[in-house]
């Protein structure tokens, strides 16, 4: 009886303490916008965190490699973040790229934040 005693009371020392021990999951700390394509177009990555492609107008009063839509009320056809990571606002959802869209991307740690600024331009004909 004594002996089974031992046991129980070891059996539950040992589970009290790797439960108290602290070990938090390592969560991510990625958080990057990896691409972002608007329309058929993948926006270029540039300096620092910003993504952006300028279209040039022709004589026919169209931009070159555009195809169709309205920048300013068009939503993100693709895009790729750091696995496990969130972005807001949702780029799916329609923006004005004319103006620039920032959007926020945070990793899974729920700490780890980064903010990127994604933009159409639309140059008038010269």
């Amino acid at each position: 009886m004594k002996t089974r005693f031992v046991l129980i009371a070891l059996m539950v020392a040992v589970v009290g303490f790797s439960a108290c021990s602290g070990n938090k999951p390592n969560l991510s700390d990625k958080c990057e916008l990896l691409e972002i394509t608007i329309g058929t177009i993948k926006l270029e990555k540039g300096t620092g965190n910003s993504f952006s492609h300028e279209f040039e107008k022709t004589d026919e009063n169209k931009w070159t490699g555009w195809a169709g839509g309205n920048p300013k009320a068009i939503g993100a056809t693709s895009y790729e973040i750091s696995p496990k990571a969130t972005i807001t606002p949702d780029p799916k959802v329609a923006q004005d790229y004319e103006t620039g869209v920032t959007f926020t991307v945070t990793a899974e740690d729920g700490v780890t934040k980064k903010t990127f600024t994604a933009k159409i331009t639309m140059d008038v004909l010269r």
